[in-house]
C-alpha cells in the first residue's frame, strides 16, 4: 500500500482491454497506477505519461514488476495463452488478482492456477463482465427472490461477427494455440451467465462446432484454427439442462441472449413472466436495463468490477466471480470444445 494509503496498481498488457482497465483503475480513489508491463516500453511510458500517472514506471519483465513493494494489486490483460504462467507468478508474489476471461485454456492450467491463488490466499476476481451489467444483476435478484421458481433450462448465446474489426487484436484470436476457441475467446460468458442459475454441478456436455468462414475476407492467410461457431447441450446432477450457443460467424450486431425457463416463470433478457410476483399478467413484464449489447471493450461494466476487488481487498469480503467459481464455468467450455472436436458426449468432471 502506497504512503497515501492507496493501493499501488500494475497492469500488464496494454491492448483494447488493459486501456478500460487503466481507465477504472484512475477512477477508483483508493488506487494509484504505480507500474506497467508491455512488450513495448516505450508505448508503456508515452501512456503513462498522456493519463498523467507520475508515479508507473514502465516494465517490460513481469517477475521485475512482482518485486517492487509498493505494487498491491494486478492486471492480466495479455493474450489468452498467457494467463496461468502469469497468474500463477502474481499469487506466489502475494499480490492480490484480476484476471481476464479465459483464465486458461485447459482443465490442467485452470486448476494449476487456483491452486496458487488458493495457497497465496490473495483476493481475485475474474473478468466475467457480465456480473456488473444492470439487465444480470437484475436476473440475479429475481431468481434469488424465487420469482421464477426452479430453473430446469437455460438458454445462453453469445453471438459476435466480424471480429477482424478489432485491429489490434484479432490476429492473435482466430489462433488455437493463442485463442483457444470460440467459448474460450467470448462465449464463455454466455456459459459463466448460465452457471449462475444452476442449482447443480454439469454432469455431461454434448457439443457440435460448424464453420462457414473459410478465410476473412482480403486475407487468404487469415482463418480461425478452430470452429467459430458451437452449440452444446449441458446436462445437470439434479435433471436440469441448458443449451449454450458461441458463434464469430454470426452476420448481425453482437448480441448476449440469456434465457431462463423456471418450474414458475420465465426470464428471457429484460422481459419477465410470473405466475409468482404477478399471477394475472397478461403479457410480459419489461425491465428496461443496460445490458450487454456491445462487444466493444470501451462498453463493458469495468469499473464497477474494480471497484468491487478494491473493496474487497480494503473491507476484506469475499469476490465473485473469482478463479475458483470461473473454473466451474471453464470446465464445461473445455468439455464443449473436447465433444465438438471428439463427435462424443463428454462426462464432468474432466
Amino acid at each position: 500500500m502506497l504512503d497515501d494509503g492507496k493501493l499501488g496498481v500494475a497492469v500488464v498488457g496494454l491492448g483494447l482491454v488493459g486501456a478500460e482497465h487503466i481507465k477504472a483503475y484512475v477512477a477508483n480513489p483508493s488506487c494509484e497506477i504505480v507500474a506497467f508491463v508491455s512488450r513495448d516500453r516505450g508505448k508503456a511510458r508515452v501512456m503513462a505519461e498522456e493519463i498523467g500517472l507520475k508515479r508507473c514506471r514502465a516494465y517490460t519483465d513481469l517477475t521485475s514488476m512482482l518485486g517492487q513493494p509498493d505494487v498491491d494489486l494486478v492486471s492480466i490483460c495479455t493474450p489468452n495463452n498467457l494467463h496461468v504462467e502469469q497468474g500463477i507468478a502474481v499469487a506466489q508474489a502475494g499480490k492480490h488478482l484480476v484476471m481476464e476471461k479465459p483464465i486458461a485454456l485447459d482443465i490442467d492450467g485452470a486448476r494449476a492456477l487456483e491452486r496458487a491463488v488458493v495457497e497465496a490466499g490473495i483476493k481475485n476476481v475474474v473478468c466475467l463482465v457480465l456480473h456488473w451489467y444492470p439487465r444480470f444483476v437484475n436476473q440475479v435478484a429475481q431468481v434469488k427472490a424465487g420469482a421464477i421458481g426452479n430453473v430446469f433450462f437455460a438458454d445462453c448465446e453469445y453471438l459476435h461477427g466480424h471480429l477482424e474489426q478489432y485491429a489490434s487484436q484479432w490476429r492473435w484470436i482466430w489462433k488455437k494455440e493463442m485463442g483457444g476457441s470460440t467459448l474460450m475467446q467470448g462465449g464463455i460468458h454466455a456459459v459463466d451467465a448460465m452457471c449462475q442459475f444452476m442449482s447443480a454441478p454439469a454432469v455431461e456436455v454434448t457439443a457440435y462446432g460448424h464453420r462457414h468462414t473459410a478465410q476473412f475476407e482480403g486475407d487468404p492467410t487469415a482463418r480461425y484454427e478452430y470452429p467459430p461457431t458451437i452449440v452444446g447441450i449441458v446436462k445437470f446432477e439434479n435433471g436440469a439442462i441448458a443449451k449454450l450457443t458461441s458463434s464469430f460467424e454470426t452476420t448481425m450486431p453482437y448480441q448476449l441472449n440469456l434465457r431462463l425457463y423456471g418450474t414458475k416463470g420465465t426470464i428471457q433478457n429484460d422481459q419477465m413472466w410470473s405466475e409468482v410476483v404477478s399471477p394475472k399478467q397478461s403479457g410480459w413484464a419489461v425491465f428496461p436495463s443496460v445490458g450487454a449489447d456491445s462487444g466493444d471493450p470501451s462498453h463493458h461494466p469495468f469499473s464497477p468490477m474494480v471497484d468491487h476487488i478494491v473493496d474487497a481487498i480494503l473491507n476484506d469480503h469475499p469476490t465473485l466471480p473469482d478463479i475458483s467459481d470461473a473454473v466451474k464455468s471453464h470446465e464445461i467450455a473445455y468439455a464443449a470444445d473436447i465433444s465438438a472436436e471428439e463427435g462424443e458426449p463428454v462426462k464432468l468432471p474432466l
